[in-house]
């Protein structure tokens, strides 16, 4: 298997010492940041999974990746639509009184108030994207759509007969979706390897997978 990034710019397997040492050097000083300890594991466990559960790991890898970058710096990508608390807080007293004063029983109203905060959460489809558009990185149509369909293992949702190479293709894209994330986020390299495409070219990380395949 090819590393996420070029070390050389020649051989496929060769190894660059700057190149090497500007991905080791990337790892190491956002290593605590992004808890790449456990962020490993989650990307070997991708890689050993079985094909049909293999976008549910990308999917939980790329995840856990979006959530450690928001987390160390929360002022890049918003997740919440009403950001200003007192607003937000006149908001949801509101919506309290519409509940307390309906005629549904006490349960409903129960069940209703603990939905409230929730109302105020970006969608999960909104802040990755709001997050992509903050590091520069752009989904080509095949990567958005391994992106929608990486949970379908996981909702219970059958494989159609005939779709295993379409799996197969989107357990690549969402495997290369993670790289350039990765790469782009800790600054490791300007360049990724494109493990959808016959050929495995190198790309820019701004440039989709899989273009014209």
């Amino acid at each position: 298997m090819l590393h996420p990034a070029p070390l050389h710019m020649n051989w496929q397997h060769g190894i660059d010492r700057v190149r090497l040492n500007r991905v080791l050097n990337a790892i190491v000083e956002k290593y605590d940041e992004l808890d790449f300890g456990n962020l490993e594991w989650a990307y070997w466990h991708a890689l050993c999974a079985a094909p049909h559960i293999v976008g549910v790991h990308f999917g939980a890898a790329i995840d856990a990746l979006q959530r450690r970058y928001i987390a160390a710096g929360p002022m890049k990508v918003q997740t919440k639509i009403i950001a200003d608390r007192p607003l937000w807080k006149s908001f949801s007293d509101e919506i309290d009184g519409v509940i307390a004063r309906s005629p549904l029983p006490d349960e409903s109203k129960a069940a209703l108030r603990e939905n409230i905060g929730s109302l105020n959460r970006v969608h999960q489809k909104a802040k990755m994207e709001a997050l992509l558009r903050e590091i520069g990185i752009e989904l080509g149509p095949e990567e958005a759509l391994a992106w929608k369909r990486r949970n379908d293992a996981a909702h219970g949702n059958e494989m159609e007969a005939g779709g295993e190479l379409s799996l197969i293709q989107d357990n690549k894209l969402l495997k290369v979706v993670f790289h350039r994330m990765l790469l782009r986020i800790i600054s490791a390299s300007d360049l990724y390897f494109d493990y959808a495409t016959p050929g495995f070219p190198m790309r820019c990380l701004a440039d989709p997978a899989a273009q014209g395949t």
